[in-house]
């Protein structure tokens, strides 16, 4: 923190009683006032001199205290482990627009601090972060009614949950520089609408780092391997969905509550989690690539509108309520595997009591496999409805 610098009050007594006093103020830190005083006494002789020097000198501090900014700071700063720049550490202004700075003490500003906006909700405005930030760190920004906010393009790191929480924010500008996001970063942002274009040097859309947010369109790049837990649960995302070849797995309820129409899954998972897809009211039809062996519980369940599924021939199981609870609508399901995956009671839970309803319904697989289908544990419920493809 800034010194303020020592001052000198000179105060020459007309009767010769007092050549002269020194009020020396010493320095401000983040720990409180320091104030050294040093000869004050030394040239008083007279008692009711040094009563009336007395009243002056409290006078005199009180007015400094009331003219010292330091006091109250609109930043506070932490210089960093290498001393070569300052975190931002606190804020305590009270403007609804903020500026922050891009230097102090002649160091750069690298790094917003946990927690440096925290809950600030009265800050409302546009907000740009220098270029001289690299990371925002944990809980930066959470709970904050910024409208607008411009990363910087140096930035690397943003926090887990950086963002949480901001209900006013509109807009955000990535840049490709990002190459984490922590977990919960943008949870709950549910104004932020558009496209998200998710930056390119990403490896891994960690857990529920877009969750209930605006957003209704996304762009995968072709470097993302893993999508983790709730990435993007309760998103707005709408029209087609295309998870990219380079993701080989996609974690529990990653998409669980979306809007979008079509998905296309990439050829490189194996598994696909629980949940992942439920709760999606425009789902249509689904065709999972070949390559997946697991489908977990409840992975399309609760997708009203789901007409037709086709199973690849490298599936081996299939988790209860797969496409069970609430698939309404689904009555064509195809199942390439020459060899009946393992599944539950309920895994098509709707298809069979669409089927005990005189709604048409059909389970298709390979031809040479009809047989095996129609004796095989849970399968053979259906095998009514079990024909070749």
């Amino acid at each position: 923190m800034a010194k303020i610098p020592v001052q000198e009050l000179s105060i020459a007594d007309a009767g010769g009683i007092i050549n002269s006093l020194v009020f020396i103020f010493g320095t401000v830190s983040p720990n409180g006032l320091t104030i050294k005083i040093q000869n004050i006494y030394h040239a008083l002789r007279d008692k009711a001199m040094k009563k009336f020097i007395k009243i002056i000198f409290i006078i005199s501090i009180i007015f400094f205290l009331i003219g010292c900014k330091e006091f109250v700071r609109e930043f506070v700063y932490e210089l960093n482990s290498d001393k070569t720049g300052y975190i931002l550490k606190e804020y305590n202004g009270s403007s609804e627009n903020v500026i922050i700075p891009d230097s102090y003490n002649g160091l750069p500003i690298t790094e917003i601090g946990d927690p440096a906006f925290y809950e600030k909700r009265h800050v409302t405005g546009d907000l740009i972060i220098p270029e001289t930030i690299t990371k925002i760190e944990d809980f930066a920004f959470s709970y904050t009614g910024f409208t607008k906010i411009v990363l910087s393009k140096n930035l690397k790191i943003i926090g887990k949950k950086a963002f949480l929480e901001c209900k006013n924010l509109k807009s955000i500008t990535f840049h490709d520089s990002i190459e984490e996001i922590k977990e919960g970063a943008f949870d709950g942002c549910s104004k932020l609408t558009g496209n998200l274009n998710i930056p390119k040097n990403l490896t891994k859309i960690e857990e529920e780092t877009f969750k209930n947010t605006g957003y209704t369109g996304l762009t995968i790049p072709n470097n993302i391997k893993i999508i983790e837990e709730g990435a993007f649960a309760g998103a707005n995302l709408a029209g087609h969905i295309i998870i990219p070849d380079s993701v080989i797995e996609i974690e529990d309820r990653a998409f669980y509550g979306t809007s979008a129409e079509k998905i296309t899954i990439s050829k490189s998972i194996k598994r696909i989690g629980n949940w992942t897809f439920a709760a999606n009211n425009k789902l249509r039809e689904v065709v999972i690539p070949e390559g997946v062996t697991e489908i977990g519980g409840a992975a399309f369940s609760l997708c009203h509108f789901l007409k037709s599924v086709t199973i690849p021939s490298t599936v081996t199981s299939i988790g209860n309520f797969a496409f069970g609870e609430d698939c309404n609508c689904l009555t064509k399901i195809i199942c390439n595997a020459p060899n009946p995956p393992i599944i539950e009671d309920d895994t098509f839970h709707m298809v069979g009591f669409l089927a005990a309803n005189s709604v048409k319904v059909s389970i298709r697989v390979p031809k040479y496999s009809i047989s095996a289908y129609q004796k095989a544990p849970v399968w053979k419920e259906y095998k009514d409805i079990i024909i070749s493809q």
